[in-house]
């Protein structure tokens, strides 16, 4: 049946969305609406294709799903975008433009709301810079204009704030690594779990045993 699946992407003349879930996944249900919505939107121009882990077991292992909901994005069988668990309209939105566009969604989080917004491009964050550098040099030089110093750092920031939530994610990232590697080394079993001794999402758990989760909760 894999194979199947594979020869079917081989053979779509657009590019696909798939969906991959299980009828008793509440993430899976909270983001089907959405789905639904987007695949009519863009019908004609991009395909998604439901596969239920359940039903179809070998297809979700051929696609190396670990964790539901599992939305990746193809052009022909090449994945251009792959992302796991529950996420507001406009970061689904972006997966069917990056199935159209055939690159990545370039996009950072937000601090609220789960929210995304572009990165600026290279160009954009050049010319912000330099004009904001410009803005400080120039208000030093003339008699340290406390004005013109705040307009140049408010444009200096503008060129970089895309960058912020990046490397705040890299900091809590390193943080995160680190404090696994020390539950690693006490042994600890429980590792991925909240408050609950549920496993969160996108820790690696198979969809098999993200069911047994959900069926134990009470």
């Amino acid at each position: 049946m894999a194979h199947d699946f594979w020869n079917r992407l081989r053979a779509a003349d657009l590019p696909v969305v798939v969906d991959v879930g299980a009828d008793w996944c509440p993430p899976c249900r909270q983001i089907e609406p959405h789905m639904e919505r987007l695949a009519e939107e863009y019908e004609g121009r991009v395909e998604m294709w439901e596969v239920d882990s359940d039903q179809q077991p070998d297809v979700a292992r051929a696609l190396g799903v670990r964790g539901i909901p599992t939305l990746i994005v193809f052009q022909g069988d090449t994945e251009i975008a792959r992302r796991v668990g529950a996420m507001p309209p406009n970061q689904l939105r972006e997966l069917f433009e990056a199935a159209l566009s055939g690159t990545p969604p370039d996009t950072v989080p937000t601090s609220a709301g789960g929210r995304t917004k572009s990165r600026l491009s290279p160009l954009d964050r050049s010319l912000r810079l330099a004009a904001g550098l410009a803005l400080l040099w120039f208000a030093w030089t003339r008699g340290q204009n406390w004005l013109l110093m705040l307009i140049g750092a408010i444009v200096v920031l503008s060129a970089v704030h895309d960058l912020l939530p990046s490397i705040s994610s890299l900091v809590s990232g390193s943080h995160s690594e680190a404090q696994e590697d020390s539950e690693h080394e006490d042994g600890d079993d429980h590792e991925g779990e909240d408050e609950h001794g549920h496993e969160d999402e996108g820790t690696g758990e198979s969809p098999e045993q993200q069911r047994d989760q959900y069926d134990r909760l009470p």
